[in-house]
Parts: structure tokens; C-alpha cells; sequence
């Protein structure tokens, strides 16, 4: 259609030339040249330049604003991330914080380090005095100065408190290694491996991190010095180790060393390098952790302060009512009476002791039980155990249930001597240092223990003295029986013989 067709082309003249040329005609109009058409040709050049110039500035424009929208938009990304960042390392932290046991702030210490960090290998050594190789000896453990009673008060004056001797910076023992106690999952194999103190012959940079007591951060070990290598042999990558510091106790100041958190990409799946970030979360890490110790250490100070009033009220109460006391002229059955309320005041009340704070398994995270009694071998405690077996007459691979139930049944009335004596034999081998129930550093069990037999010993005397009148009493009636019986016997034995002899 051809009118169509100029319709398009003329829509088309109007959209893309009108503008200039019309803009050109009234610029030719204004300034009436001699020649029109050179001028409106002139004219025309000069406006494509200048739009030409507007439009690159336009585009120049437009890319401005796409870079600032893409700079903005990357820097809001970095923002998110690192907002995104520092809320998970936060959580990560409050989970470390909230921890209850050493060894689960061990376990979130190391499972923290390795989501939050670019390292393959997370593993925490925990520091412990070993024994000197043969002919050389530890250096002696500092002690504190001694502190000056305060005067006597004067009368009427309250007497001023004791003060307390100053602590001491902490110590190092010469000799001492790192032990691994627990690794993420696939170093699992690692748990148990250790490194050992220069004074055994050779320095690493995990004990110069201990003495240094600041993070080592290497993100190439192959430039490390000393050099650092993975059992003996050199390998690529990067490697951090974080102390973790004690808080104060009794006797030291803060700062003690317990271990090293430590994380490398060694033999990893990944090529990444540590970066500064990783930096920040050991760092945290060191901190949080420090003062999580602290505070699990003083609820085990409190724990075990409650456990040591349990003890000590237990054997305050194990004392014998003045009306009870055994007198020489008592009969067996004024005995036996004095046994029965004794045995009730004091064994019964250290079974109920038993029953409250030592049951057959362990109640809550922190609750102490009779199943520990198998894991204390070669220790104080471990000769109380035996001794509780020899006195139940059980074995030591009896079930903790079943340990409970011969304890609760223990009857101070029918306790043989000899099984007495297999007792003390168990708690005081001969040659052994004799063990007691003031013995320091008895687990709370075993103080329980120790308790049951301070009470046995106390009655026993009265038991057996009560259990030989009543085996003479049974070997009499059981001699005055057969004496009847004989007597009897040879009664009807001569009426029988007197009766068969024949008539005179």
C-alpha cells in the first residue's frame, strides 16, 4: 500500500531529521545568510558534534551510575557479609561461653574453629607435666613466701582476718608435652598423639607458642623457623596455634598456659590459606575460652566445696550417743541392743549418705556415682574400692546396681573378721603408704567410702565380741545336747543290757 508506505517513511523523516532540521531551518531564518544551504549543511555537522558529545556524556553518565550501583550494591554485599560473619562467630562464641564441662567447651572449641575457618585440621592439646628422661630432674615447684600471723587483739577487739600469702606468676615445668585430647572428625586418629617440651631435645614452634604465650599465625609454614613439620617430615600449607590461658587459682596469678588450639590446611582438600579473619576467630576463641575456664574452674571449686561439707557432716555425725556406749558389765543382749541403734545412727545414716550422692549411675552432667568406682586404679581411691569389693565380698567387675544393692545390705551383726581383715589388707598393702580418711585428693566417692568404714571400725569390736559370746553360747547348747543325748544313749543302752540278762 503506498500510502501506507509514506505515512511510515514520513513518521520516520518526522521522528529522526524533523528535530535537527527544523532546529537548522529557524537557525537559517534568524541569521538570513547568503548562502542558505552551505550554512544549513554547516549548521547541521555542527549539531551532530554537539549532540554526538551529549550523548557520550549521557553514556558516560549512565556507566557512572552503574558502577557507583555496583560498587554500592558490593560494598552492601560485604556489609551482609561481614554483619553475617560477626553474627555467626558471636553464636559461636556464646556457645563456647555457655559450655558446663571442660570437655564439651573442648569439643565446641574445635568444632567452632573448623565451620568458622578456611583450615582443614583442628585439634586441641591440652598441657601436662611429664616425667624426666632418666638422670636429669624437674626444677622444684616455686612456693609462696610465708605470710605473718596478725597480732593477738586486744580484749574486746575482734581478731583481724589471716592474710592471704601472694601468688605467684605461673609456673612451667621444665618437662612437660602436649597432649591432643580431642580433633574435628577427620582427625579423630590424631587424638592421643603429643609433642614434647624442648628440655626432651628438640623445639617447636608449638611450645615456643606456650612459652610466648601469644598466637602463632603462619600462613606458610614452609618460611616458619624454626621450620615446622608434620610427624618429622616438611609439608605446604598454613598453620595457627592459640594458647588458652588459665585463670587465677590459690597459689598463681592468670596467665597460666592449659593447651593450644590449633588449626593448619596441611594435607587438606582445600588450597586455601589462612586469612586474617581466621586470625580474629583464634583470637576470640583464646579469649572466650580463657574465660570460660575461669568460670567452669570456680563451679568446680563450689562443687567440690559442697562435696567436702557432705564428708565432713557425714563423719561429724559418726560419734556414738553417750547411752550407747559399750560398758564392761553389759549382758550380750544389752549389747546387741546398743549394736541395733548404733548400727542405725551411724551405718544407716552413712547409707543414706550413699543412696542421696552416690547412686548406681550418674544423675545430671555432674553427678557423682558408684560406677566410678572401677576407673580409679592405681590411685588412693582406687585401694578405697578395693577395700568396699573385699568388704562386700564382691568382685570389682560387679555391676554398680549390684554394688549398691551389698552395700545397703551390709549387716555390721554378721561381719566375719577375716573379712574385716581382707579389707584393710586391700585399702593398706603392705609396703604401701598407708591410706586414710584424711588422705588428700580422695574422689568424693571414695571419701563416702572412707566414711562407711569409719563407722564399721567404730562398731566392730562390739560385733564381734557380741558374735564369739553367741558362738560360745551355740557350742555349749550344742555340747549340753550331745551331753543329753550321750547321757540318754547310755541310759537306754543299760536298760536294755539289764533286761537281756537272764533272771537269778
Amino acid at each position: 500500500d503506498c500510502g501506507g508506505r509514506r505515512t511510515m517513511d514520513a513518521q520516520y523523516l518526522q521522528d529522526n531529521v524533523g528535530p535537527a532540521l527544523t532546529a537548522g531551518l529557524a537557525s537559517v531564518a534568524a541569521v538570513q545568510p547568503d548562502d542558505p544551504v552551505d550554512y544549513l549543511a554547516h549548521w547541521l555537522l555542527k549539531y551532530l558534534a554537539v549532540q554526538d558529545k551529549k550523548d557520550k556524556a549521557a553514556a558516560a553518565q549512565e556507566l557512572i551510575k552503574k558502577e557507583k550501583e555496583a560498587a554500592e550494591a558490593a560494598d552492601a554485599a560485604k556489609v551482609t557479609a561481614k554483619e553475617e560473619r560477626f553474627f555467626k562467630l558471636k553464636k559461636a562464641l556464646e556457645e563456647v561461653a555457655a559450655t558446663t564441662s571442660f570437655n564439651q567447651m573442648y569439643d565446641v572449641m574445635v568444632k567452632t574453629a573448623r565451620e568458622q575457618s578456611n583450615s582443614d585440621n583442628v585439634y586441641l592439646m591440652l598441657l601436662e607435666q611429664t616425667p624426666p628422661p632418666e638422670g636429669q630432674e624437674e626444677d622444684p615447684e616455686p612456693e609462696q613466701e610465708p605470710v605473718e600471723a596478725p597480732p593477738e587483739p586486744e580484749e574486746g577487739e575482734e581478731p583481724a582476718p589471716m592474710p592471704e600469702p601472694e601468688k605467684l606468676d605461673p609456673w612451667l615445668p621444665k618437662f612437660t608435652t602436649l597432649r591432643v585430647v580431642t580433633a574435628n572428625e577427620d582427625n579423630k586418629w590424631m587424638v592421643g598423639k603429643t609433642v614434647q617440651a624442648p628440655a626432651y631435645g628438640k623445639e617447636t614452634v608449638s611450645f615456643a607458642t606456650v612459652h610466648a604465650k601469644e598466637l602463632t599465625f603462619l600462613p606458610n609454614v614452609m618460611v616458619s623457623e624454626p621450620p615446622i613439620t608434620f610427624f618429622d617430615m616438611p609439608m605446604p600449607g598454613s598453620f595457627a596455634a592459640q594458647p588458652v590461658l588459665k585463670g587465677e587459682d590459690e597459689k598463681y596469678k592468670a596467665g597460666g598456659v592449659l593447651g593450644l588450639l590449633c588449626v593448619d590446611t596441611v594435607c587438606g582438600e582445600s588450597t586455601a590459606t589462612l586469612s586474617d579473619e581466621d586470625k580474629e576467630l583464634l583470637l576470640e576463641m583464646g579469649r572466650v575460652a580463657g574465660s570460660t575456664f575461669e568460670r567452669l574452674m570456680a563451679e568446680k571449686k563450689a562443687r567440690k566445696a559442697a562435696e567436702d561439707e557432705v564428708v565432713a557432716k557425714m563423719l561429724e555425725a559418726l560419734v556414738i550417743p553417750e547411752e550407747q556406749e559399750v560398758a564392761e558389765e553389759d549382758e550380750v543382749e544389752a549389747l546387741e541392743g546398743k549394736l541395733a541403734a548404733c548400727d542405725t545412727a551411724l551405718i544407716g545414716e552413712v547409707k543414706k549418705v550413699f543412696k542421696e550422692h552416690t547412686p548406681p549411675q550418674p544423675v545430671g552432667e555432674y553427678g557423682r556415682s558408684l560406677a566410678e568406682l572401677s576407673g580409679w586404679d592405681g590411685t588412693p581411691s582406687g585401694r578405697v574400692a578395693a577395700m568396699v569389693y573385699a568388704l562386700v565380698q564382691e568382685e570389682a567387675t560387679c555391676t554398680p546396681e549390684d554394688l549398691e544393692g551389698k552395700i545397703q545390705s551390709l549387716d555390721i551383726k554378721t561381719l566375719k573378721e577375716e573379712t574385716l581383715a581382707a579389707a584393710a589388707a586391700a585399702l593398706n598393702p603392705e609396703g604401701a603408704d598407708p591410706v586414710s580418711k584424711e588422705t588428700e585428693g580422695l574422689e568424693f566417692p571414695a571419701q563416702l567410702c572412707m566414711g562407711l568404714l569409719e563407722a564399721i571400725n567404730m562398731l566392730k569390736d562390739t560385733s564381734l565380741k557380741i558374735q564369739k559370746i553367741r558362738q560360745e553360747e551355740e557350742e555349749a547348747r550344742i555340747a549340753e545336747e550331745e551331753r543329753i543325748k550321750k547321757e540318754e544313749e547310755e541310759a537306754a543302752a543299760a536298760a536294755a543290757a539289764a533286761e537281756a540278762a537272764p533272771a537269778e
